[in-house]
């Protein structure tokens, strides 16, 4: 549909940007920065993990997800993500 409807432009540029994001961190830092990346991802999502009950990394980061994870209400937890 977003294709049919012209809007198809908009996948395109993003697709240009993230190349152009990565080109641009490859010409700045050596190609050697995204096996760090990814690594580093690794790592916070295992510290996330211990951070948020322990489950390896597979819950979501939010103060609303914490709240239900110590058996908070859903109202409360909304409450508790509201910005301040």
């Amino acid at each position: 549909m977003l294709v049919a409807t012209g809007a198809g432009a908009w996948f395109s540029a993003a697709g240009d940007t993230v190349v152009a994001l990565t080109l641009a961190a490859l010409i700045e830092f050596d190609p050697g920065v995204w096996s760090e990346f990814f690594a580093s991802t690794h790592e916070a999502s295992e510290f996330a993990g211990v951070l948020l009950g322990g489950n390896g990394g597979t819950s979501f980061q939010s103060r609303f997800s914490i709240v239900r994870m110590w058996g908070g209400g859903i109202p409360q937890s909304y409450a508790e993500q509201a910005p301040s």
